[in-house]
């Protein structure tokens, strides 16, 4: 059953204890995240607001100071509730035991034959260390021939396996001797995006694009069982609350958690567009709503409105999440200076193609 705003703007307040202050400020939210006007349009039911306007509730009230709040925002609407980076942290015992780790797998590769052979063979004595400044000639430079660099390259490959240390790090080390630190928790996010998927709402029935695809988010951690469980838990969460930020608010998606009713009128909408062979919206909603006799808050009023859910489904506009970066390593801060380097030559002389010192000296990617 849908009412007009201001009844359901006292329903609201009944329904929750608010105060007036607390009120205004829900309301905001509700308008400013365009629930009201989806509501308004059918796409949304008077339990979607109530639920909605309670997790606001629930914020407001844990919070200190209510009338300092302009956006209060839980994370279960997308384009809220971002932080700035995601927080890879650790708890002090996974810290302890990862330098532990790190110092054990040090220890190891010292010993390994074929490291003491490259530094015999290459770095003229095996027990010869390099300093930061010619080991980063040798990875993001020019020192050394190619055949001894295809050497090295192999060699930190090997040792990055063995030891889950990152090839730079493993080429550092065998260079200078320096202990790599194992990460012990890893957080990667894979994004899977098409900047026509909406289209195909629209297009005829047989599809030539070949890269027809939902719009999916895929985040990937990796931690060594003895990190804390709430390390992992927080990476998550951290990751997941950029994922749903949407990029910039012009290009924000809708990320909050789907009512069963959208999911349910998205689920009849695609078999209906793949038995019938036809995307006809207008007939798509007319069926759904005539399904929906015992139940007249499940109807979309707007002929519209069920093809904007099935848009929103496909394309939820994740964003791009940020990390928050470990403490620099020699090795790291070596390939940042050969990489400004290269960049002041390339202001100064032009183009890599109009200079082939440009070209030789650039820093070399060994994470490739």
């Amino acid at each position: 059953m849908c009412v007009d705003l201001l009844q359901l703007k006292a329903w609201v307040k009944r329904k929750l204890s608010l105060d007036a202050d607390q009120l205004e400020a829900i309301w905001h939210e509700l308008y400013r995240g365009k629930w009201l006007a989806e509501y308004e349009q059918g796409a949304l039911t008077t339990q979607d607001i109530i639920d909605e306007a309670e997790t606001h509730a629930n914020v407001l009230r844990n919070t200190e100071r209510p009338d300092r709040i302009v956006r209060p925002s839980p994370p279960s609407r997308g384009d809220r509730g971002a932080i700035e980076k995601v927080e890879v942290s650790l708890d002090a015992y996974s810290a302890r035991r990862a330098s532990t780790f790190s110092e054990v797998a040090a220890m190891l590769a010292e010993r390994q034959a074929s490291v003491r052979a490259f530094r015999a063979e290459c770095l003229r004595g095996v027990e010869v260390r390099l300093g930061e400044e010619e080991a980063g000639a040798w990875l993001y430079g020019n020192h050394g021939s190619a055949d001894v660099r295809e050497r090295l390259h192999v060699l930190a490959g090997q040792l990055s396996r063995a030891y889950r240390w990152r090839k730079d790090a493993a080429a550092w080390f065998v260079l200078t001797g320096d202990v790599p630190f194992v990460k012990p928790l890893n957080v990667r996010v894979r994004l899977n995006s098409s900047a026509n998927v909406c289209s195909y709402l629209d297009a005829p029935y047989d599809l030539e694009d070949p890269h027809t695809i939902v719009e999916t988010a895929e985040i990937t951690i990796v931690a060594e069982p003895w990190v804390d469980a709430e390390a992992v838990a927080k990476a998550y969460r951290d990751a997941t609350r950029q994922l749903r930020a949407g990029g910039s608010a012009a290009k924000s998606g809708d990320n909050r958690k789907k009512n069963h009713r959208t999911l349910d009128a998205i689920r009849f909408a695609a078999r209906h567009i793949r038995e019938s062979g036809r995307i006809e919206w207008p007939e798509i909603t007319a069926r759904w709503n005539a399904e929906q006799n015992n139940n007249p808050e499940r109807r979309y009023k707007s002929r519209n409105t069920l093809r904007q859910a099935l848009a929103r489904f496909l394309q939820p506009r994740y964003g791009s999440p940020t990390f928050m970066p470990y403490e620099s390593e020699p090795w790291q801060r070596q390939r940042e200076a050969a990489t400004a380097r290269k960049d002041m030559r390339i202001r100064s002389y032009g183009s890599p193609e109009t200079s082939d010192s440009v070209i030789s000296e650039g820093p070399r990617d060994w994470l490739e």
